[in-house]
């Protein structure tokens, strides 16, 4: 069940146009579509602390940190509140608790940084199973605050603007992408020209002069 994350009533709860912590609700028009279920990579998933509420709401744990198969394809409803819920795509009370932590931190605010994160940790786990989070190191704090945000912002594409960001201050470590068979079929490697969006066709169509990003 979602005890928990789903009774959070005054916090952080999510997909609905109902729920106090959504400042915007972005998602997919009504109707029935397809998606292609991604199975989350087990090292990632074992930096969870195994008490955290979103281990539970966001991945379908066999009990092991194994998942179901990559690329197998399921149809969901988008308008319809599912047993897990819709994760809403539009900014949330989290994601501002978030900036303001590593705002705070950036400016080596570390109590102010802490204090953030701890309105929002403290929301995701059980009340008997929480310790809050200290740290007197900058930069551990703002490592945490980093995989704070990789833990909350699951899906909804807020992961790669983390990606570009930490690319260009020459903190993001090499990603791999693995097939069905768990074997690596990509890698985007830090410095990479891949984070480097190309120009939309449409733009380049009313902007014939402009060069293509590389």
């Amino acid at each position: 069940d979602n005890n928990g994350i789903f009774d959070l009533a005054d916090s952080y709860t999510y997909g609905s146009d109902n729920t106090p912590p959504s400042i915007f609700i972005g998602g997919l028009p009504l109707g029935r579509y397809k998606i292609t279920v991604a199975s989350a990579n087990g090292c990632f998933l074992r930096t969870f602390d195994v008490n955290d509420l979103r281990l539970k709401f966001y991945y379908n744990n066999l009990g092991n940190y194994t998942y179901p198969t990559r690329g197998l394809v399921k149809y969901r409803s988008s308008g319809v509140q599912g047993v897990r819920g819709t994760i809403s795509w539009g900014p949330t009370v989290a994601e501002m608790e978030l900036i303001l932590a590593e705002s705070a931190a950036r400016a080596n605010d570390l109590p102010a940084a802490l204090d953030h994160l701890d309105v929002l940790r403290k929301k995701r786990f059980p009340a008997s199973a929480y310790q809050k989070y200290n740290s007197n190191s900058r930069e551990e704090v703002l490592q945490k605050i980093m995989q704070e945000r990789s833990f909350e912002f699951p899906y909804n594409g807020m992961r790669w603007i983390d990606m570009r960001r930490l690319n260009a201050e020459g903190k993001m470590t090499a990603v791999t992408r693995l097939d069905k068979s768990n074997n690596i079929a990509a890698t985007l490697s830090p410095g990479s020209l891949r984070y480097i969006l190309q120009i939309p066709v449409q733009v380049t169509l009313f902007n014939p002069g402009w060069p293509q990003n590389p």
